[in-house]
């Protein structure tokens, strides 16, 4: 399956704020993965536009995973370049990786100090996960008629 090369070069350099602040995020990472191995990214990329579904694309924009938000701006560009006739819900919020949540958890179990930031924070992921949520279950009321 093609995918996009890992850069050791931004690996080495998230080892050394670890190191330095036994913290760090991942999105530079893969933002820089994406950037170095740029020929790797089409071939790569999932032909979203062949689907024949409506699409809700969800991000939050402090996520420190990866880079969701870009991504999710990436995505709706290819869908308008190809013209995508389906609906689209897309759904930005200021929040980190845990944007949705687990639907069973709360917000504080996932921003406690494990050496990978994953944004956000347990007040803005709870707030974001409740603009979400409704949206999600709303979509779906939609589309799943």
């Amino acid at each position: 399956m093609p995918f996009v090369r890992w850069s050791y070069a931004a690996e080495a350099r998230g080892a050394e704020s670890r190191k330095a602040t036994q913290q760090s995020r991942l999105t530079e990472a893969h933002l820089e993965s994406l950037a170095e191995f740029a020929g790797d990214v089409e071939r790569a990329t999932i032909p979203i536009e062949r689907s024949r579904a409506a699409l809700l694309l969800v991000a939050g924009v402090d996520d420190g995973m990866w880079p969701s938000a870009y991504s999710v701006d990436r995505i709706a560009a290819r869908l308008a370049r190809h013209r995508y006739d389906r609906p689209i819900k897309i759904v930005r919020l200021p929040t980190g990786h845990q944007v949705m949540g687990t639907g069973w958890a709360p917000t504080t179990a996932f921003n406690r100090p494990t050496g990978r930031l994953q944004g956000g924070d347990p007040q803005l992921d709870a707030h974001g996960q409740a603009e979400a949520w409704p949206q999600l279950l709303e979509f779906l009321k939609i589309q799943l008629r």
